[in-house]
């Protein structure tokens, strides 16, 4: 028997992905060098679209009877993908400056 729970949901690469949304905002509220930007920026990238990448993976694992809303779940998610891919760095900033 094993010892620990399976996690679900993608949860470590949301915490990930927090972690590098954290540092970016840390970043663009202490006015770093647009270097240091662009790389926390490139980190968030590759967090959200190792996210997207597990959920992929996840929704294709346990597919629903309901081959409608699978359609829909997955559609969304190739959408986020494709927008996080081409996502230029200065936009990703611009995006968290916001926040």
């Amino acid at each position: 028997m094993t010892s620990y729970i399976v996690r679900q949901g993608a949860q470590k690469k949301n915490g990930i992905l927090e972690k590098r949304e954290a540092e970016l905002v840390h970043s663009i509220s202490k006015d770093v060098p647009i270097q240091k930007l662009e790389k926390a920026a490139e980190k968030v990238r590759v967090a959200q679209l190792a996210v997207i990448k597990c959920l992929l993976h996840e929704t294709e694992a346990v597919r629903p009877e309901d081959e409608e809303t699978y359609g829909k779940v997955w559609s969304k998610l190739e959408a986020q993908r494709t927008c996080w891919e081409e996502i230029s760095k200065a936009d990703i900033v611009a995006r968290y400056s916001k926040a």
